[in-house]
């Protein structure tokens, strides 16, 4: 029997080869059960994922007019739980008896908490599995294991693990512990699943008399080559394989590398050997690989690509090398696409409702009885829309207003006392005695959800929200059944991420035709299916293939050594879906990221180097560039023109005053100035946590203030500025709790913020020190000076203030001084003028600009024909002292530094026309702007 059909299956491919008609492999095979079987109900079909079954069974229902039974058809794994007497245990199940298994081995003083734990359980979990997948003698390889890394320990200083020695030594009875409970539970890892099943296959065969046929695979396991030369050898099973000829010959390249080895190994097919006559690959194809500057721009020339193609014949599926491009591509539909399906699901992780859960746990991980719950969590948690239609309709104002005030305490923590009022009989947010049993929390989380549904259910546009609250719901309930009864203690941050570990797979299914139009899905759930046009995003070296990212415990040369499967053996893999799916495709377009950034480096990969060099005859090949079209730019002049009501707002202005700050503004910008000081739009400080820019400015200037005024109109000494030094810290200290009155102490950012001001401060005294103990004279005459003066009369026929505060006021060596204290860097080039066109539209320009100010409003108080100097102090850079201004002179002559009544004219002048500039009504309030076309 077997002989027979082993010869049958060979002159069958042989012949359907020899029509050039392209037909797709899960159809070629329909046809060919179609021919030689009159019943379905007698075979079993077995493939490689369960998204190849819908597609097959398409297949036969178009084949098939009359009705009859269909055959089994099972995905790999689905055939062998049906061998197997044990039932798959879930991912957290093993890692909750691995660690029992852990528990009752290591010794006491060694053994981390299962928190720690799950950042390398999964990784031997792996490693177990793959041993028994692939029938290795566990305790050989395991000692292997542990001799290797014992090794590695004494041979260098620097551990590449954290475990004992012990560790490894235990490590083949943790194995087998770890096994025997699984088993006491009738569980098993899908490893331990594939050696059950063999050990029944034998009873499996005897008792069957349908026949079984593997479809379309391609590396397979130990365990799998076993239970398929079982069933080719005992007559009940036929193998039919994917692969084109032009890869099974091509002894190097590694899309036919498992393949060719079976058919050389395998006693099997060396007795019957297949003939793998399909020349699709080398029929004419149109390839493109086309390089993006990013991942948006894929996804949105998929959109392009998929309307261009609507008009053409055949199958449409574009396959994503990155999964996080599935919203961005769903996006980017055109609208005329009206029939696509999402074959992958969409995966909840990172969906908002999903974040909010993951930002209540870590509330409650972070909770400090004493300090209360940190405020940023708390905002972050009470942003999200769904909390707020909890509260019933007449209450929600209220909670609005509670949530603004909560934004404008400076604090880091928060008590719960201050959040009652978000608690009520529907929903309670913020409740510590429910962090305090793990079982108490995931009840509460449950309820919370339950609210949260209810809430969602009345809002029509919250479908997906909904959506992935049932699956968090159901995510919470395996939970509490999988921690119910558990022999050792876990920390709630432990729970997060069991909970987290869940959420991996937990995916919103889209409703659509699972065999027409256009298939999105990602690259292994192409396994076995073909389709006459290919879409391919992120073709990338360590997208595709994914690379040397491989989590586990073994090294390569133990894994080479042992038969597991290495980096190499995953590239092989990869390179036979990409050519499999290249195969009978008509057209392929490969998108890659051509951009470098970050840890990408903007590789394209090997797939389209390989095909560059192939240069296939009948494939029309291109690689290149998206040439972005860049929008031409014009300037366009955006204007305000100025009303009766606009000068109305100016002369009230003027009357209080206009500061330095806001005329410095009008010469950068006059829009802004309209902008800021006549509507009076400020942008928003943040009130949150971190100090703010103002908040930074006033601490700064009241420290050196409350610094200096004990030594004012004194000649100063070295000492003095000791004493100034020991105080920096308290007076810094303190001027913050002005502003955070709930905080101690500066923490988390601000406490770096502060610090670094504070070594400003204390490098700037410490300089200055030097300068009065080299013999300088100083003696700082006034801090803080407030001016308030009038222009003439004559120049307006309204009043017009100028206002604002000097710093400081010093003499030095006899010298008088105005000095300005900035806590950003300046740069010494803008501290020098050549013209007054020079303030024009450079915010650079500032600072010298308020010092002509303040000089210019001293000149009632100090005779000119003594200069001044004027000059800044910036607490980014102290070292460069104060860093004076100055009038550009030319060449043959030294600038000039002192300010003298001659600068004082000049500039008085300039201040007149500025002021004249902004009052005058035909003039409008002009910013230019770069507008694309």
């Amino acid at each position: 029997m077997a002989l027979f059909l082993a010869h049958y299956f060979r002159e069958l491919f042989c012949t359907l080869n020899q029509n050039k008609t392209v037909i797709p492999f899960l159809k070629k095979v329909v046809q060919q059960l179609n021919q030689k079987h009159n019943r379905f109900d007698d075979l079993v079909i077995v493939l490689p994922s369960k998204r190849s079954k819908v597609f097959l069974m398409d297949h036969l229902l178009q084949l098939n007019e009359t009705s009859q039974f269909a055959p089994e058809i099972y995905s790999i794994e689905e055939f062998i739980a049906k061998l197997s007497q044990l039932k798959i245990a879930s991912q957290t199940q093993q890692l909750f008896l691995l660690y029992q298994a852990y528990l009752g081995l290591c010794p006491k003083d060694e053994i981390d908490d299962f928190e720690l734990f799950m950042t390398w359980g999964s990784r031997l979990l792996k490693d177990f599995n793959d041993i028994d997948a692939y029938q290795i003698k566990t305790d050989v390889i395991l000692a292997n294991l542990g001799a290797y890394y014992a090794m590695e320990s004494s041979a260098s200083e620097e551990h590449t693990t954290s475990f004992s020695v012990s560790f490894w030594e235990n490590l083949p009875a943790l194995y087998h512990d770890f096994s025997s409970l699984l088993q006491t539970h009738y569980l098993g890892t899908i490893g331990m699943l594939y050696k059950d099943a063999l050990e029944t296959l034998e009873v499996y065969l005897t008792s069957t008399e349908k026949h079984h046929y593997f479809l379309g695979f391609n590396a397979l396991n130990t365990s799998e080559e076993y239970l398929f030369q079982e069933f080719l050898i005992a007559g009940k099973g036929t193998a039919l394989w994917d692969l084109d000829h032009e890869f099974y010959q091509d002894k190097i390249h590694a899309a036919g590398r498992f393949i060719q080895r079976y058919q050389k190994e395998w006693n099997h097919y060396r007795q019957f050997p297949v003939s793998f006559d399909e020349r699709n690959f080398s029929s004419e194809k149109e390839i493109k690989a086309i390089g993006f500057s990013g991942n948006i721009g894929q996804a949105k020339y998929v959109g392009t690509l998929l309307e261009e193609l609507a008009s053409t014949r055949g199958s449409t599926a574009v396959v994503l090398g990155n999964e996080t491009m599935l919203i961005p591509t769903l996006s980017a539909l055109p609208e005329s696409i009206t029939e696509w399906n999402v074959t992958m699901g969409y995966p909840i992780e990172n969906q908002p409702v999903v974040q909010f859960f993951i930002r209540y746990f870590e509330l409650y991980i972070r909770y400090n009885s004493a300090e209360g719950f940190l405020l940023d969590l708390v905002i972050d948690l009470l942003a999200f829309k769904p909390v707020l239609w909890c509260f019933k309709e007449k209450d929600r104002k209220a909670i609005q207003r509670a949530i603004y005030s909560l934004k404008s305490k400076n604090t880091l923590r928060i008590n719960e006392t201050d959040l009652a009022v978000f608690n009520c009989a529907d929903i309670s947010l913020f409740t510590p005695e429910i962090g305090k049993e793990i079982t108490t929390f995931l009840v509460h989380i449950h309820q919370l959800i339950e609210v949260l549904s209810d809430a969602c259910k009345k809002q029509k546009s919250m479908t997906t929200v909904f959506t992935s609250l049932v699956l968090l719901k159901e995510n919470v309930l395996e939970m509490v059944d999988e921690l119910e009864d558990l022999p050792f203690s876990i920390s709630l941050g432990a729970v997060l991420e069991i909970f987290k570990e869940g959420l991996k797979k937990k995916r919103i299914d889209f409703k659509g035709n699972p065999t027409e139009g256009v298939q999105i899905m990602g690259m292994l759930e192409t396994r076995g299916l073909d389709f006459d046009h290919i879409i391919i995003t992120n073709v990338n070296e360590g997208v595709l293939p994914v690379g040397k990212n491989d989590q586990s415990f073994f090294p390569f040369g133990i894994k080479k050594h042992f038969g597991l499967p290495t980096f190499l053996d995953n590239d092989a893999i990869y390179t036979y879906h990409f050519y499999r799916l290249l195969q009978r495709a008509k057209s392929i377009y490969l998108l890659y990221n051509a951009k470098s950034e970050g840890l990408n480096a903007g590789e394209k990969s090997r797939f389209i180097t390989q095909l560059t060099h192939l240069k296939h005859p009948a494939h029309q090949f291109s690689d290149q560039l998206f040439q972005q079209k860049i929008p031409l730019a014009i300037p366009l002049e955006n204007s305000v023109d100025k009303t009766k009501t606009m000068i109305n707002r100016l002369k009230e202005i003027a009357e209080t005053g206009f500061s330095p700050t806001s005329l410095s503004a009008y010469l950068v910008d006059p829009l802004d100035f309209y902008t800021k000081y006549v509507l009076g739009i400020n942008p928003k400080e943040s009130l949150g946590k971190t100090v703010s820019n103002a908040q930074r400015g006033t601490i700064i200037h009241q420290v050196l203030e409350n610094l200096y005024t004990p030594h004012l109109n004194k000649v100063m000494q070295p000492f003095d500025y000791d004493q100034m030094l020991r105080q920096v810290e308290d007076e810094i200290q303190a001027l913050y709790q002005v502003e955070y009155p709930e905080e101690k102490t500066p923490q988390g950012e601000n406490k770096l913020i502060l610090s670094a001001y504070q070594r400003a401060i204390t490098q700037y005294l410490m300089l200055e020190k030097e300068v009065v103990a080299a013999g300088n004279e100083l003696i700082i005459l006034e801090l803080e000076k407030q001016f308030k003066v009038p222009i003439p009369a004559d120049i307006f026929p309204h009043p017009v203030m100028i206002r604002g505060k000097i710093d400081r006021i010093d003499q030095f060596n006899g010298q008088l001084r105005l000095i300005d204290y900035k806590t950003g860097s300046v740069e010494k080039n803008k501290l020098q003028w050549k013209n007054w066109d020079d303030f024009f539209g450079d915010y650079k320009y500032q600072p010298m600009f308020q010092l002509l100010i303040y000089s210019w409003s001293m000149q009632s108080e100090i005779n000119h024909q003594v200069p001044v100097e004027a000059g800044i102090i910036s607490l980014k850079t102290p070292h460069q002292g104060v860093m004076k201004i100055s009038k550009k002179q030319p060449a043959h002559l030294e600038d000039k530094y002192p300010v003298g009544q001659e600068f004082i004219d000049d500039f008085e002048q300039f201040l007149w026309s500025l002021l004249k500039e902004i009052f005058e009504e035909k003039k409008s309030f002009v910013s230019l702007n770069v507008k694309e076309i």
